[in-house]
């Protein structure tokens, strides 16, 4: 594109030269039928100055948008369906024969900890609260006797309790000593002390120590347990 700019440019100023001589020689010499040739050479000059700049103008926003005159990279469109896409994931993972290391910014390692693992999760906890009334009455006056009025107290009806979901943002770290979520409903545990641990569909999974219970969804849970199996074969 650079090329076809400087050629083009040349091409002009070429023209330029030839319209001023064209110019020059007509007044000089005082010819009037070298006017067409004058015409002819200014309506080319214009032409080739508009192209050189056209393609200029081209070239310069090409290249802001492709830093070095580059095309545009061909993206490829994920066509996968969300199940073959997980499917990728297991086998990815499943395929790894050597426990990853990772920064931990966010915690504090005991000497001789490693982190193998870390990720943003969500902490899900549930809570049966009231969400509503059903039924229930609205109080009213009734008359008793002149003047006097008997006031009937109205009714909420029975309560309509459901179980409501809450996500608490954290980041889930998984060393080679303990589990640990950091966040507003964090907790820290030893990993001898874990005793069951169940997948929650394909984004997530329930971390049992004891008789406590946290489920979470993450991106990738496969991890935690291919990290466990490695952990168990050092």
């Amino acid at each position: 594109m650079r090329i076809v700019v400087r050629i083009f440019s040349i091409v002009c100023a070429c023209l330029a030269a030839l319209f001023g001589y064209c110019l020059y020689f007509a007044f000089s010499q005082g010819k009037e039928d070298s006017m067409c040739m004058i015409v002819f050479v200014f309506v080319m000059f214009v032409l080739c100055a508009f192209s050189s700049f056209k393609l200029w103008v081209g070239g310069a926003k090409k290249k802001n948008k492709n830093t070095g005159w580059l095309p545009e990279p061909h993206i490829q469109k994920d066509t996968r369906t969300p199940e073959e896409r997980r499917m990728d994931a297991l086998l990815r993972i499943d395929a790894v024969t050597e426990l990853p290391v990772e920064d931990a910014p966010g915690i504090i390692l005991k000497p001789g900890e490693i982190c193998h693992y870390s990720t943003s999760a969500h902490m899900v906890t549930t809570k049966n609260v009231v969400t509503g009334y059903k039924g229930g009455s609205v109080g009213a006056s009734v008359k008793v006797a002149k003047g006097f009025y008997l006031r009937t107290g109205s009714s909420r009806g029975t309560p309509i309790r459901e179980d409501v979901r809450t996500l608490h943002h954290g980041t889930l770290y998984m060393t080679n000593q303990r589990i640990i979520f950091v966040g507003e409903k964090g907790f820290d545990y030893q990993i001898s002390k874990l005793t069951a641990l169940t997948p929650m569909g394909y984004d997530g999974l329930t971390l049992q120590f004891g008789t406590k219970n946290y489920s979470l969804i993450m991106h990738e849970p496969y991890w935690i347990f291919k990290i466990l199996e490695l952990l168990q074969k050092q």
